[in-house]
């Protein structure tokens, strides 16, 4: 594997599932560790809110999601780790890169890392098990800018627009997410074959993404915030539903299918709305809708 630079750091895993083509048997497991033990040969080992053993040798990569690497043998490939630490024991031999994302990186004396070392501590994966103060709260700090910013460039009256819209059309709002997730990932699918796309065209649909879900979020969380008893306010509202937004991505496993949800409603609330022009934008505009409207003419 290559290089791996910051906007890539989190997508890693997904992007290395097509790569498990190898002689030995892939080992992929979700909230249950996987154990290679000495003596024993496996292949590559991708473990999704789980631990990764690495007692023997691993004749690929090691990837784990929300769950930490234990490496005392030889691993030919990457090991990756995002929302979790790496743990290298005496004689451990990594022959790619090491990768940390949202954790931290111990190396016993005579472990060694034969490609580059890249460690981003002050990140946090939603739902990861180990837990991070720092960077739990680089998350936080990190939410509430995004969600002041947003409550101020929307105000009131579009943020309003915006928790209607998911109030009165969740099912439409649901469906928009979903469509919207479709077509980045498939740009980023198909983009990855584009040479200048790693340099300034994947960032910039992940930061296209990023301003939409911010959006709609922001939207969600003044709907709850305003829904508080004692939260009187645009900003105190969306930012104590911030809050409580961020704190429940804090929980192992579960918090990973409320980050999920949250991208996916993000995203549909924001586009189904107009970024809070209407509770009806989008069908407003779709290019049927504005056909039958005008081929109806009043009086005729």
């Amino acid at each position: 594997m290559t290089k791996h630079s910051g906007p890539f750091l989190l997508l890693l895993p997904l992007l290395a599932l097509p790569l498990g083509a190898r002689a030995e048997k892939e080992r992929t497991q979700f909230g249950r560790d996987i154990v290679v033990e000495a003596g024993e040969t496996a292949g590559d080992c991708i473990c999704f809110f789980c631990s990764v053993h690495a007692r023997g040798s691993v004749k690929g990569d090691v990837i784990t999601i929300g769950g930490s690497i234990d490496a005392a043998g030889t691993v030919d490939g990457d090991a990756i780790a995002a929302g979790g630490s790496l743990r290298l024991a005496r004689g451990a031999n990594i022959a790619g890169d090491a990768v940390v994302v949202a954790g931290s990186v111990e190396k016993e004396p005579g472990a060694r890392v034969k490609g580059e070392e890249t460690s981003a501590p002050w990140f946090y994966v939603p739902g990861q098990r180990q837990w991070l103060w720092r960077g739990a709260l680089v998350s936080l700090l990190a939410y509430l800018a995004l969600a002041l910013t947003a409550a101020l460039a929307l105000r009131r009256r579009r943020l309003e627009i915006l928790a209607d819209t998911l109030r009165e059309r969740l099912g439409a709002t649901l469906l928009t997410g979903l469509s919207v997730a479709a077509v980045v990932i498939a740009l980023l699918s198909v983009g990855a074959n584009i040479r200048a796309w790693e340099g300034y065209l994947a960032p910039s649909v992940l930061a296209v993404q990023g301003i939409v879900v911010a959006a709609g979020c922001t939207g969600i969380s003044y709907l709850i915030g305003s829904r508080l008893a004692r939260v009187r306010g645009v900003l105190p509202a969306t930012l104590a539903g911030t809050i409580l937004l961020t704190l429940l991505q804090w929980i192992p496993i579960a918090g990973a299918v409320v980050f999920l949800v949250l991208v996916v409603l993000g995203s549909g609330n924001a586009v189904f709305s107009g970024f809070g022009s209407a509770t009806n934008w989008l069908p407003l505009h779709l290019p049927r809708r504005r056909s039958r409207a005008a081929a109806v003419v009043p009086g005729t």
